[in-house]
């Protein structure tokens, strides 16, 4: 999770016990669950990968930057296609001036569109 509420989420003791870990300065969660406690608070980012990944790299904070979206043509929105690109989530979410998915489920693709657009 690289932004919660515009910033950091710092992990608690009862999260770190629930399988919560830091990677390269990021909170990441265990496997996600039906009952899993998901902190939320909007102007929220997520990367969402398989499996925790042993590293993460990333440029910047996107969902922080007003009006971010995926049809913006600025130096910005080239880094963030070199961060997806680099650390291969399998989806990512944001939620702030406007709700943004990218992934390459195709599934989820379809289950987006058909709901969602």
């Amino acid at each position: 999770m690289t932004s919660f509420d515009s910033g950091e989420l710092h992990i608690s003791d009862e999260e770190k016990e629930a399988g919560w870990q830091n990677v390269n300065n990021i909170p990441t969660s265990p496997a996600i669950k039906k009952d899993t406690h998901i902190p939320t608070a909007g102007f929220d980012e997520w990367y969402v990968f398989e499996q925790r990944p042993s590293t993460i790299k990333l440029t910047d904070v996107y969902i922080n930057y007003s009006d971010f979206n995926l049809f913006d043509k600025s130096d910005l929105i080239k880094i963030f296609w070199q961060d997806i690109e680099l650390n291969q989530p399998i989806f990512y979410v944001a939620g702030g001036d406007n709700l943004i998915i990218v992934t390459t489920d195709e599934k989820l693709k379809q289950d987006i569109e058909k709901y969602w657009c």
